[in-house]
């Protein structure tokens, strides 16, 4: 039983079990742009060339270089001009000896012209064109397919999409692509004690605020977020919630009620369903009360009821599980930098510190909050880093430790 099964593991172990997990990945084919920060599970391979032309990259004039091989400032070529033409038109006439058409920007070049020179470099009328040295064959001409071939791979299985992968899937024309499906976590926190936000204050009552900002971590990681809220101290409901929450989505996350107090019903629950432990409890401070589990391909996570706490078990063990299921990246950016204050409050267990960490004069940096208490949250604001310290360990002002960011840079 989950419940008689408290032996801590170390940091260490928790999260490479976390990080060896083996998750299944969904895969579903959505509009391109709506495609932002997910993950392309199909090579897009070019039916097309870009541009499908020879264009012109500047407002100019066309025209054929061996007709002013011999041009000079002193002795200027002057070519006939006998078109116009404008970005998508088309000319019907083929420029020959002697002859220069006027372009603008991404026009198509015309038959015949095999160079181009910029407005500013000539003198013009209506008719006629000076050019005052030789050009080179193809100077300023983007080629055919220059951008893109028919039948390149232009973006791989696996790459992250941003707005550039965006932009180029509406310039080769395709409207849907597969990518990785966004995981759905269902959160809720537990406790009798716990009042919503607009509720009244009440004696012995505290605000939920955990399951807000759990909802709002896995928003930040794509996640597809169902919030249940609370649930009071109470076995049955207990169940029923996490039943629900099974059957809609794909991780579970809950806060509170994995202690061992008389109204700590989390993990009996848990052994009622029939989920299977991964992991109980984790020697590290914030956070050691953490459950996970899995239950018919659904991970379970059970956090600490303390604010900070469930922040960091977040961090630590839900996120990379968020990111596998999106076949994204998750590993936390790590840095050497400059302690600028001191720790020396030696613990028994890890302990996780969190920290401000900037870049300055070609070095990182970390500042660490003084205040490191499990049921504070007010510290993690404007903390972009943590800081794991070792068991029965003091860290000095002046020492290069290593800094993790909680966010991406």
């Amino acid at each position: 039983m989950i419940i008689n099964n408290f032996s801590p593991i170390e940091l260490k172990e928790a999260r490479k079990i976390v990080d060896e997990v083996k998750v299944e990945e969904k895969i579903e084919k959505v509009y391109f742009n709506d495609a932002l920060e997910k993950v392309i599970a199909e090579d897009i391979i070019s039916k097309v060339n870009i541009p499908n032309f020879d264009k012109s990259p500047l407002d100019g004039y066309a025209f054929r270089e061996e007709d002013v091989v011999n041009a000079s400032k002193d002795n200027p070529v002057v070519l006939e001009v006998i078109d116009v033409i404008m970005a998508g038109d088309v000319s019907e006439k083929s420029v020959s000896k002697g002859q220069a058409v006027r372009l603008m920007t991404g026009a198509k070049v015309p038959s015949g012209a095999n160079c181009i020179v910029r407005y500013e470099d000539t003198e013009f009328t209506d008719k006629e064109v000076k050019i005052f040295s030789p050009i080179g064959k193809n100077k300023n001409i983007i080629g055919l397919g220059e951008d893109v071939r028919k039948g390149d791979v232009i973006i791989k299985k696996g790459t992250f999409i941003t707005p550039a992968e965006i932009g180029v899937l509406a310039s080769l024309g395709i409207p849907f692509i597969k990518v990785y499906k966004s995981p759905t976590i269902s959160v809720f926190a537990t406790g009798s004690e716990l009042l919503d936000v607009t509720d009244k204050m009440e004696d012995g009552k505290i605000r939920n605020s955990n399951s807000y900002t759990i909802e709002q971590l896995g928003k930040m990681y794509r996640a597809d977020v169902i919030q249940y809220g609370k649930v009071d101290d109470d076995l049955d409901s207990l169940v029923d919630m996490y039943k629900k929450a099974i059957r809609n989505s794909d991780i579970i996350i809950s806060t509170g009620g994995i202690s061992v107090g008389d109204s700590d019903f989390v993990l009996t629950a848990m052994d009622k369903i029939g989920v299977k432990t991964i992991f109980t409890r984790v020697m590290a401070k914030p956070g050691g009360h953490v459950f996970f589990g899995e239950y018919e391909g659904k991970f379970i996570f059970a956090l600490s009821g303390n604010p900070a706490a469930s922040f960091m078990n977040f961090y630590l063990y839900v996120r990379p599980i968020i990111l596998k299921l999106q076949n994204r990246n998750a590993n936390m950016l790590k840095v050497q930098s400059e302690l600028l204050n001191r720790f020396n409050n030696k613990a028994k267990v890890n302990r996780i510190l969190r920290a401000n960490t900037f870049y300055k004069d070609g070095k990182f940096f970390t500042e660490i909050e003084k205040r490191q208490e499990s049921g504070v949250l007010s510290t993690m604001v404007s903390k972009n880093s943590i800081v794991i310290v070792p068991s029965q360990t003091e860290i000095s002002k002046g020492e290069i430790i290593e800094a993790e960011f909680l966010y991406e840079q």
